[in-house]
């Protein structure tokens, strides 16, 4: 990554899921560090936002049954909840559901989406595999859990190239609301 974070633009580091060339693609992930796919997971995200919320009120209405654990607050169905913030509706706001691979046929099909398959082959070689089951982070309105500046390699330590990991939202975000701030040319920091 030769690119220091003030000298690169947007541009540089996106493309068009239409016509994807996933060499370029690679490429650009391999020399910024981040890459960024409009349009990738349009055919699934939809019903991946039916079911993330059909999810997230099941966790819900748990939430009375939640247990203490270290953490916050495990409900039955394995939501993590942590303290909400003042003037919140509850004392508990969701910060994980359990939405996963297991329980989305269409997340587990977003996960193994052609074109997302051939970016990960061109950065990593044809011996890939599927690692994990996904993940939901869900973030209330008005609450949320901040995140600092933070390197994913510290929580998915390999002996190789790390994984490689697509971002996904379901509804529009943007700087003030909570999306991922890449900066390129600092490894996996979100």
């Amino acid at each position: 990554m030769s690119h220091a974070s003030t000298d690169v633009t947007i541009d540089q580091i996106q493309l068009s899921a239409d016509n994807l060339d996933a060499r370029k693609a690679a490429a650009i992930y391999k020399e910024f560090g981040c890459l960024v796919v409009r349009g990738l997971m349009t055919p699934y995200i939809a019903r991946i936002a039916e079911d993330v919320e059909r999810v997230a009120q099941e966790s819900i209405d748990l939430i009375p049954q939640a247990k203490k654990i270290v953490e916050g607050w495990y409900t039955p169905n394995g939501a993590l909840c942590l303290p909400a913030p003042d003037g919140f509706i509850r004392d508990k706001q969701l910060m994980t559901i359990p939405y996963s691979y297991n329980t989305s046929a269409e997340f587990f099909r977003s996960a193994l989406e052609p074109k997302t398959l051939d970016i990960a082959e061109a950065v990593l070689g044809p011996d890939i595999e599927l690692f994990g089951n996904g993940q939901s982070l869900y973030k209330e309105p008005v609450g949320g859990h901040p995140k600092h500046l933070h390197q994913d390699a510290a929580y998915f330590e390999h002996k190789y190239e790390g994984p490689c990991a697509t971002l996904n939202y379901v509804v529009d975000t943007n700087i003030n609301n909570g999306c991922l701030h890449v900066v390129p040319g600092r490894s996996n920091l979100g």
